[in-house]
């Protein structure tokens, strides 16, 4: 794979896609009460600023990942940069709360786009020998966007407003998009054809014996059995109906369970969602040139089991933050900001360590160091599971590390683990189910929680629990969470 003139150029556009991306939700959460009373609107009603988001990301990740595997990487990507930025040029002007939310809505139809083609467009830029590193760089970014937007979103949203945060973004989008459209484009160039939807899983026990890269190790397998001028031709058919069945099983599942617990609806519209699910699944197990190539997650154990432990891992961790900041409040009762700035610990360690992590799989087995990763993550929810009201806040700060730790080292290889699995032309289809793993994993992180409080608390609030039932509340939690890491350990170590 020849290295694009522009590398550098190409990891300053993934690194500002990766960390806006994550800054600009993170960041805009702590104006939510000021846009309810700005706007005059319920709750309810600005929930949907972040629903609304999450549901355009989930829903059109694959299909613009499909997009950009047909046509051009750095095309989607170019215009779902150009579409974030006008999102944040249009939100500074919004003049009700639905016009905003329809800004959002756009706003993640542009980010699924950059999902779906920032990282394979960095691999592309890079041999395959460096692609755990420059992944690192991306996560990393991803990482310092999460840890910095309560902070510095707090801080412009409390001195300048709510419009202080799109406005910043803005500025960084725009210098991405300017970045993206000095990349060169893409070319078609000849390489050897990989075994990825076969013998993947058979190359990892080399792996592990000669510490030699999968990706090393599919190439040498090429040279013995394929064609060294056969060239890879991108896919031709777009596949409307399996993208339309996806898009629409998406959505109904992930909002009938955000909705899980407000009324009988929620869980029907998550069971048709997930009927329709099967039939996109059977449409694609037997269409020539699927969105997705679902026999590649039943022949290929490595690509298989390596999606799902990122649905476990993300389920199991990405409602950690969640908890724990109310614990600090309600029972330990620490200020927010006090609250934010201990919280800041565990993505601060992920930002810090992941370039680490995925330099360090680049050399040995990325299935190993991302099952030890998702050890960690256990090891981190378990000390959860011991919280009270006179636990020590060092505690909370080494479980906020061990779980930073853990994920850091899990994401980065196992991203490498992914992409190593496809073929050059699939990167951007790869990058969005990974994206829609991510999406999912974190509805089903929250819908444990709701539907542990509903249990516990009923209609009742976290924020004005009893701290002996909000302690009891995140103890069944992270005992859910600790089964599902350690369910995770042992699937990340199916791949052998």
């Amino acid at each position: 794979m020849p290295q694009t003139p522009k590398p550098k150029l190409t990891i300053l556009v993934v690194v500002l896609t990766a960390f806006v991306t994550t800054f600009t939700g993170s960041a805009l959460n702590l104006s939510i009460p000021d846009l309810s009373q700005e706007f005059h609107a319920g709750a309810g009603m600005v929930g949907w600023l972040v629903t609304g988001y999450t549901l355009a990301v989930a829903a059109c990740s694959v299909p613009a990942g499909r997009v950009a595997d047909i046509t051009s990487l750095k095309s989607v990507l170019a215009i779902g940069v150009g579409l974030f930025t006008i999102c944040c040029i249009a939100a500074v002007f919004s003049i009700s709360i639905m016009m905003l939310i329809l800004i959002r809505v756009v706003q993640g139809i542009g980010a699924a786009m950059i999902f779906s083609t920032n990282t394979a467009v960095l691999l592309k830029a890079f041999p395959a020998e460096n692609h755990g590193r420059v992944i690192g760089y991306s996560l990393a970014a991803t990482y310092a966007g999460l840890s910095s937007g309560p902070v510095l979103g707090g801080f412009l949203n409390q001195h300048f407003g709510w419009k202080a945060i799109f406005i910043v973004t803005g500025v960084i989008t725009t210098a991405a998009c300017i970045a993206v459209l000095r990349l060169p484009g893409d070319k078609n160039v000849k390489n050897l054809k990989t075994d990825s939807c076969g013998e993947s899983h058979h190359l990892l026990t080399d792996t592990d014996l000669h510490g030699k890269t999968l990706q090393q190790l599919v190439r040498r397998k090429s040279n013995q059995q394929q064609d060294p001028e056969e060239t890879l031709t991108k896919p031709h058919s777009l596949d409307l109906t399996g993208n339309l069945l996806y898009l629409i099983s998406i959505v109904l599942l992930m909002y009938g369970l955000s909705e899980i617990g407000k009324g009988w609806i929620s869980p029907v519209l998550a069971g048709v969602g997930l009927a329709v699910g099967m039939f996109f699944l059977r449409h694609e197990y037997r269409t020539e040139e699927p969105a997705v190539d679902i026999r590649m997650f039943r022949e290929n154990i490595g690509y298989g089991f390596s999606n799902l432990s990122a649905l476990l891992n993300y389920g199991a961790t990405f409602a950690i933050s969640y908890l724990v900041s109310i614990y600090l409040q309600v029972v330990q009762g620490f200020s927010s900001q006090a609250t934010g700035l201990i919280m800041i610990a565990q993505p601060a360690i992920m930002a810090g360590l992941s370039p680490v992590a995925g330099k360090l799989s680049d050399r040995f087995s990325p299935f190993k160091l991302s099952s030890i990763g998702m050890g960690l993550c256990a090891l981190g929810t378990c000390l959860f599971v011991f919280l009270n009201q006179g636990t020590s806040l060092w505690i909370v700060i080494t479980a906020l590390i061990i779980t930073g730790f853990g994920f850091a080292l899990f994401s980065s290889p196992n991203t490498n683990a992914v992409m190593s699995c496809v073929e050059e032309t699939n990167y951007g289809v790869a990058s969005s189910i990974l994206a829609t793993m991510r999406s999912i994993g974190h509805t089903i992180s929250m819908v444990i929680v709701t539907i542990i409080v509903t249990c516990c608390m009923g209609d009742a609030s976290l924020a004005e629990a009893s701290p002996g039932i909000l302690i009891r509340v995140i103890r069944i939690a992270f005992i859910i969470f600790t089964g599902i890491c350690i369910a995770g350990v042992f699937i990340s170590l199916k791949r052998r």
